[in-house]
């Protein structure tokens, strides 16, 4: 009976031991999954700095050329004003670069 005593004693140990450990690794991975989900955030944050800034120190500069380029409609004027496309309309109207 005392072996029998002594094997639940241990039993009721290791079943406290267990549950020990299992509480420290949901606390670890809880841990874990939180500095995963802040990292992700904090790239997504990152990256839309990376993007925007140079985007936004950039603009002075764009709007002194772009009007050194054309008419300055479009982004860098590679697209054609409403004025241009309308100039090519009438000239697509009345045939002239048919010849």
């Amino acid at each position: 009976m005392d072996e029998e005593q002594m094997s639940l004693s241990r039993m009721e140990q290791l079943l406290q031991d267990n549950l020990e450990l299992a509480e420290e690794n949901n606390r670890l991975l809880r841990q874990l999954r939180r500095a995963v989900r802040a990292s992700f955030w904090a790239r997504i944050i990152l990256w839309a700095i990376v993007i925007a800034l140079p985007l936004l120190l950039l603009r002075p500069v764009l709007n002194a050329v772009v009007p050194a380029t054309g008419d300055g409609a479009g982004p860098f004027g590679l697209f054609p004003s409403l004025e241009d496309a309308e100039k090519f309309r009438e000239i697509l109207d009345s045939g002239s670069l048919a010849q």
